[in-house]
């Protein structure tokens, strides 16, 4: 009977730690079914109709700032969210909008300090038009939500700065080839020093093909190098740069609420991220005014470059094996091949539909973007080789 007792005792007990266990999950899917909820009840506020929907083009949740206030009247054709109305974490499901063309899903603002209890994921699966995405200062902790973005080659800008991103690798950019602006870096110490920070790290390699790039950021992240894979077309727009400080090359505003981001921030914020080796490497190659210069650094490492180089041409290699297999069978398309590997802006459009037909248009987008980056490269190595030449020979003056 004693042991009969102690078990029904003992089931009792599981039973309760059960049911206490049970109320818990329904506390906890209640809370996040609202979590999810708290912005999308927003959207359907304002959008309320399959219409209004699918002919939203913009969805702008901007932090509460005088500043921004001002600038809302700038932004037309819906009202602005106010983030005080997203105070809580969530999943944004914007499948119901397909014609979206711009997300800025921005955090808090209050006190100097950004709070980032806005958006954890969101599903991208069914915008097809999107040219912008800022989701900056929230609560994102992986790029997994870009996996099924439809076309990420359509994307132009792309904010990720101040999240909670795990750590990953740049190999997920390689798939928008068009942009044009990337913020992946953080800037608040504390938060650092607490482990709450983007852990993007490795090499800038996988952005050797971003031939639109203008502005980077990848502040306080351990990305450590790579510097010479950066785009050609972005190195220029450095040399050019007309503010320079430590860290950051260039300052531009966004229209948008004077938001700010800069052509390159390598700044590392604290001594141990890994992006301090990018910083030092540069801070050892200033111009006469004691500022950054990249191309200096690009004249005193250009073993990398040649090493560059050499990848570009292994890659190319097989691609013009592929055409010339092709295309060998027909001299006038032969032809025609001649002239888009000397200039591809000057085929006619038959003979650039002909050689779309024989070799596809991914083949030949992929083929242009590498053959433009070796020529480009291999004009700057023959002038930087020619330029070393040239102040060996010139004698110092006494």
């Amino acid at each position: 009977m004693e042991l009969r007792k102690e078990y029904e005792q003992s089931l009792e007990k599981e039973v309760d730690l059960y049911k206490k266990h049970n109320q818990q999950l329904v506390e906890y899917e209640e809370k996040n079914t609202q979590k999810i909820n708290q912005v999308q009840q927003w959207l359907n506020k304002n959008y309320p109709t399959k219409q209004e929907k699918e002919s939203l083009k913009e969805i702008i949740i901007w932090p509460e700032r005088e500043t921004i206030i001002e600038k809302d009247k700038i932004v037309t054709g819906h009202p602005i969210m106010k983030s005080k109305e997203t105070s809580n974490s969530g999943i944004l499901d914007l499948s119901e909008y397909p014609n979206l063309e711009k997300i800025w899903i921005c955090g808090r603002w209050k006190n100097n300090k950004y709070l980032n209890t806005l958006i954890e994921n969101v599903k991208l699966n069914k915008c097809e038009k999107l040219v912008s995405m800022n989701f900056y200062g929230n609560n994102l902790s992986s790029i997994n939500f870009l996996v099924n973005l439809p076309y990420p080659e359509k994307i132009e800008e792309l904010f990720l700065g101040n999240n909670n991103i795990e750590p990953t690798d740049l190999e997920f950019l390689e798939k928008f080839i068009n942009l044009e602006r990337i913020i992946l870096g953080f800037g608040n110490a504390e938060k650092i020093i607490r482990g709450r920070c983007n852990r993007f790290y490795g090499s800038l390699k996988p952005l050797r093909n971003l031939n639109k790039l203008e502005a980077l950021d990848i502040s306080a992240t351990d990305i450590d190098s790579g510097l010479e894979y950066l785009p050609r077309h972005f190195i220029s727009r450095l040399v050019d740069a007309n503010i320079v400080s430590e860290g950051v090359i260039e300052k531009n505003f966004n229209l948008i609420g004077n938001y700010i981001y800069y052509s390159f921030n390598f700044f590392p914020i604290i001594s141990n991220t890994g992006v301090v080796r990018i910083w030092e490497q540069l801070k050892n190659c200033k111009n006469i005014s004691g500022k950054f210069d990249i191309q200096k650094w690009r004249e005193a490492n250009q073993g990398l470059l040649i090493k560059v180089q050499k990848e570009l041409q292994d890659q190319i290699q097989p691609l013009k094996t592929i055409a010339k297999d092709k295309l060998s069978s027909n001299h006038v398309e032969e032809q025609i091949w001649e002239i888009f590997l000397n200039n591809s802006e000057v085929l006619t459009t038959s003979e650039q539909e002909l050689l779309e037909k024989k070799l596809t248009t991914e083949f030949l987008t992929n083929f242009n973007q590498i053959h433009t980056e070796l020529i480009r490269l291999q004009k700057e190595l023959v002038e930087l080789q020619t330029k070393s030449q040239t102040q060996i020979q010139v004698p110092p003056k006494n």
